[in-house]
């Protein structure tokens, strides 16, 4: 009998998830072992002797404060599924993004926040980064500066779309525009928002791969008793990318990976529409990630609109259907409670 968990146990480490594999077959002899993820390249691996005499694996079992069941991957060769694994957990878990202290040292465990579910998420206490992503922002002073942020600043920067048409409404009003600030102040949990800073491009590292969610802005505001985080999308005529029934085509273990993380974090189920804007989903979980970093109490998915048709507006108001919302424009909509942050939804035709 073999028995492979991801397990979190103060006896090994209290600041990593680990893979434990325990085998115990009555024609061979027991034995047991423990891999470490935490880190990129090759995992650490231990054996018995490598932690104090008398620990069976059935009291590493017993005593583990978490244990989730480990299955599919073969973990000698693929090692970057388990290595997004343990960092998935220990950011559901643990709150923390990377830098796990290494197996075998006793740091003083902190308090087991609750799992991330569908019914309740309860929101982690830093950004994750399975890539450490720049800490210094740099001031813009007109609209090019927006540009050279771009992905692909030729592309990307045309007339008509959504990149250009944000910098050319943000940048001159220095803080929200008049109509942005109007839907806002029209809740009545944001009435006396108050402009703070304004990231344009701001990228937010996600599990399951090398590419960031990219927000075309990240606002970080205040109201009189809480700070807000804001991601902003902006929407020109070109649609908000792939559907998530095209996006999951041949998944790799890396977009299973993402999508589960996603659904965690939104406190969605397993099972959504394959019709739903893949570019919604982790739009409005950067807003929820960074207000967690910023130990804000809302998060914010705001669509700030500049087309006549109002293009888009169906898969807005499909994504907030998805947690039982109604979506009307200029309108704040509260969509749920995620632990301390509450998520809401708004969008702005500009």
């Amino acid at each position: 009998m073999t028995k492979q968990w991801m397990i979190l146990n103060g006896e090994i480490s209290s600041t990593t998830f680990v893979f434990f594999n325990w085998i115990n077959d009555a024609n061979t002899s027991t034995s047991w072992r423990v891999r470490d993820f935490s880190s990129p390249g090759k995992a650490k691996i231990f054996k018995p002797q490598d932690f104090r005499p008398g620990l069976s694996p059935a009291s590493i079992l017993a005593s583990a404060t978490v244990k989730e069941p480990a299955k599919g991957m073969n973990t000698e060769i693929e090692h970057e599924y388990w290595h997004n694994e343990t960092l998935r957990l220990n950011f559901l878990y643990l709150g923390k993004s990377n830098g796990a202290a290494p197996v075998g040292e006793k740091p003083v465990p902190e308090p087991l926040p609750p799992r991330l579910t569908s019914a309740e998420t309860s929101t982690p206490s830093c950004q994750y980064a399975s890539t450490r992503l720049s800490a210094f922002f740099v001031p813009t002073t007109s609209t090019d500066d927006w540009r050279r942020l771009l992905a692909d600043p030729v592309k990307h920067w045309r007339d008509g779309y959504s990149a250009k048409l944000l910098a050319e409404r943000w940048q001159p009003a220095n803080g929200f525009p008049s109509e942005v600030k109007a839907a806002l102040a029209g809740s009545a949990v944001f009435r006396d928002i108050e402009f703070l800073c304004g990231f344009p491009e701001h990228k937010v590292a996600l599990p399951g791969g090398e590419r960031a969610s990219q927000n075309d802005i990240l606002v970080l505001a205040r109201t009189p008793d809480s700070l807000v985080s804001i991601a902003v999308e902006g929407k020109g005529e070109e649609s908000f990318g792939p559907l998530l029934a095209d996006w999951s085509v041949a998944a790799s273990d890396g977009k299973v990976v993402r999508l589960q993380f996603l659904l965690d974090i939104l406190g969605l189920p397993q099972a959504i529409p394959g019709s739903t804007r893949y570019q919604l989903l982790h739009r409005a979980t950067s807003a929820v990630i960074e207000a967690t970093r910023f130990h804000a109490r809302h998060a914010v998915l705001l669509v700030h609109s500049f087309s006549p048709a109002n293009s888009g507006f169906g898969d807005f108001a499909s994504f907030l259907q998805l947690h039982g919302q109604q979506a009307t424009e200029g309108t704040v909509i509260t969509l749920k409670q995620l632990g301390d942050i509450t998520l809401h939804a708004c969008w702005v035709c500009g």
